[in-house]
């Protein structure tokens, strides 16, 4: 009766835990931002995360599994203006340019996010 204790890791078991080491991370690098008092523009993609103050007027070319997607910061705003994927939807949502408002565009896996503080939009619990 008398075993000796050894582990065996899966694939998948490392998965797991690399997984969960990315969200706490991503977790603490969001909350840092929030705290900013400037909007960004946060691009996530396969290929890594960028992020641009919405302030700035420019064109960014994001590399997906499809191709490449545009993505244009004009006048506080964020919008995708071209994507290689079928339906066009991440087009079609339109302009951003609220912290937690989001364009994605899934078949080619780029995610558009505003992130900071909106002054205007802080909701305090004595204006009420």
């Amino acid at each position: 009766m008398d075993r000796a204790f050894s582990l065996q890791f899966t694939v998948m078991d490392i998965f797991v835990v690399a997984l969960a080491f990315c969200i706490v991370v991503f977790s603490v690098y969001s909350l840092s931002l929030d705290n900013s008092g400037k909007k960004l523009v946060h691009i996530e993609s396969e290929k890594g995360s960028f992020l641009y103050p919405l302030d700035d007027n420019r064109e960014i070319s994001v590399s997906g599994p499809l191709g490449e997607t545009l993505i244009k910061i004009e006048d506080g705003y964020a919008r995708i203006i071209e994507s290689p994927c079928p339906d066009k939807l991440c087009i079609a949502m339109g302009r951003i340019s609220s912290p937690g408002q989001w364009v994605a565009c899934l078949p080619n896996r780029i995610f558009v996010r505003i992130t900071g503080q909106d002054i205007e939009r802080t909701v305090d619990a004595g204006s009420f």
